[in-house]
């Protein structure tokens, strides 16, 4: 399945398209305008000649006037057709002037970009050395028989942090990565979507049993598997986070749902949970990196506001789409659709 080189890319060359667009548009906007007026100013003038009442002559006969008429609608004719020709050609030639301009207008934003991009790759690779050393500074310190209650509860705390710092880190690199990676380049395996979702379930049934969330998932009638061509743990982190969101943000005794169904063409994966539910204006900002609805309680949580900003990558570089509906005490449910290999 062929895609793009890099989701990223792909985004910078639609909004150069878009802003190209509306360049164009404008263009025409003033085009016929001018048109227009150049038109109405002609006629009139043709007319003020014609049938001026100061004349140095007399009315010419019936028939010179007629001939005159189809003089005058002939010039109309010949001027309309001349605009047509002048500005067909100043529209297509600024067609593709304003896309130059359009990537020249976004070459800095996306230099931008490539370069927060790379500082973001650069500082959570070199912050996952001195995190892994230091968590495991503190679990050796908690396993230390010499150490007070007071240090060790103070090392818990400490240890429950580096690690909320080594999931955002986690994160952060992944989503450097998707944004970043050549698609044609990146590896591919043939995956089965009924056996992501089972091993994200089977991931995520203890931490669900912690929070007292049952997972269920309804199984699928199709002899053959539901098949997808991209990268598996990318695929799996986003089932993984869908399931994980819906677990954090449950009541007790909740219950999180899965299914996966299909037709000739797509794949579509939902998770619902029987949770908080979300306010509809908060549902747009959810795809936002670092955006979280209930700050404390993400952060009770571990969250970091990057899990559905991944989910979305993830989805994007199949080709699929994301869609979320949620009743704030009723819950929430996200589609996830692919298109299937044939």
């Amino acid at each position: 399945m062929e895609k793009v080189t890099g989701l990223r890319n792909n985004q910078f060359q639609v909004t150069r398209l878009r802003l190209t667009g509306i360049y164009a548009a404008l263009l025409l906007v003033v085009l016929v305008i001018s048109g227009v007026t150049t038109h109405s100013v002609f006629s009139n003038r043709l007319e003020q000649r014609m049938f001026s009442r100061e004349r140095p002559f007399p009315l010419p006969p019936p028939q010179i006037l007629e001939i005159g008429r189809e003089a005058r609608a002939q010039a109309r004719q010949e001027l309309i057709t001349s605009m047509i020709l002048v500005n067909g050609t100043l529209f297509i030639g600024a067609v593709g002037l304003s896309y130059i301009l359009a990537g020249l207008t976004l070459r800095p934003i996306k230099k931008a970009y490539e370069g927060q991009r790379r500082f973001l790759s650069d500082a959570s690779h070199e912050l996952r050395t001195p995190l892994a050393i230091l968590q495991t500074d503190l679990e050796n310190e908690l396993d230390n028989t010499k150490a007070s209650t007071q240090e060790k509860e103070n090392s818990q705390s400490h240890l429950e942090e580096v690690r909320r710092m080594g999931k955002i880190v986690k994160d952060l690199l992944l989503i450097s990565r998707l944004d970043g990676e050549n698609q044609l380049s990146t590896p591919k395996d043939v995956v089965d979507l009924e056996e992501i979702v089972a091993i994200a379930t089977k991931r995520l049934e203890g931490y669900a049993r912690k929070h007292e969330v049952k997972i269920f998932s309804s199984p699928i009638t199709r002899e053959t598997p539901l098949v997808v061509i991209g990268n598996k743990e990318h695929l799996l982190q986003a089932v993984t986070n869908l399931i994980k969101n819906g677990i954090d943000y449950n009541n007790p005794n909740g219950k999180v749902l899965l299914s996966l169904k299909h037709d000739q063409k797509t794949a579509v994966v939902t998770v619902s949970d029987t949770g908080i539910g979300i306010a509809e204006e908060e549902i747009p900002k959810l795809f936002d990196r670092f955006y979280r609805v209930d700050q404390s309680r993400s952060r009770e949580m571990g969250g970091s506001g990057l899990g559905l900003s991944i989910v979305q990558s993830v989805v994007h570089s199949y080709g699929g789409t994301v869609h979320i509906s949620s009743k704030p005490g009723e819950g929430t449910t996200i589609t996830l659709t692919f298109p299937l290999e044939a």
